[in-house]
């Protein structure tokens, strides 16, 4: 908000003061914490299948956001139910570095957490800024387009999907190799992994 206004310079009826711009924040995370709560939010086409399907193969899975801890466990817990932070080795919100994307310090810190290098992670991605913050840690990504990102191109991503995937709702590739695979699986993702090393 600091920079929006700095920069922008919108017409206020009263200057807004630091302490005024956290208690807007705060205001907008109590409202986004009660909605998300309420169930007001549905997780993306195949992730709770993706998520069953790396954890009956073993794989370790990380989640690393630039929102806070808070909104992170919110979202998980109305979606994946009470245990959800446990289906995660590593829960990286935000808060816990110094830069946020697109600075790579959150896909630094899980990795470091994990005691995992870049060549041994695969990335989900759904954001533009996210996309430069993993390039930057020199991870491989698939990434799945939203309504904020349908127009982004995405060079250098594994594949670029408009979702990933039910067996009822086959994705569609935006961008990469053709493929027989019709949802994201872990199957999938080493295929596209190792055509890409």
């Amino acid at each position: 908000m600091s920079f929006y206004i700095n920069n922008y310079n919108p017409k206020l009826k009263w200057p807004l003061s630091e302490s005024d711009i956290v208690n807007i924040h705060n205001k907008k995370t109590k409202i986004f914490i009660n909605k998300i709560s309420a169930g007001f939010i549905s997780l993306w086409i195949g992730v709770e299948r993706l998520i069953n399907d790396a954890h009956n193969h073993n794989l370790k899975l990380a989640i690393a956001t630039s929102t806070s801890f808070s909104n992170a466990k919110v979202i998980l817990e109305s979606t994946l139910g009470k245990d959800a932070l446990n289906f995660f080795e590593v829960v990286a919100a935000g808060d816990i570095v110094d830069k946020k994307k697109p600075a790579s310090d959150i896909y630094d810190h899980v990795l470091d957490k994990m005691n995992l290098n870049c060549n041994e992670c695969v990335v989900i991605e759904d954001s533009e800024i996210g996309f430069q913050s993993l390039n930057s840690a020199g991870l491989k990504t698939v990434i799945t387009l939203s309504e904020y990102t349908n127009t982004k191109n995405f060079k250098g991503a594994l594949v670029v999907l408009d979702h990933l995937g039910e067996d009822d709702q086959p994705f569609q590739i935006v961008n990469g190799t053709p493929t027989t695979h019709t949802l994201v699986s872990v199957d999938y993702i080493k295929e596209l992994y190792e055509c890409n090393r």
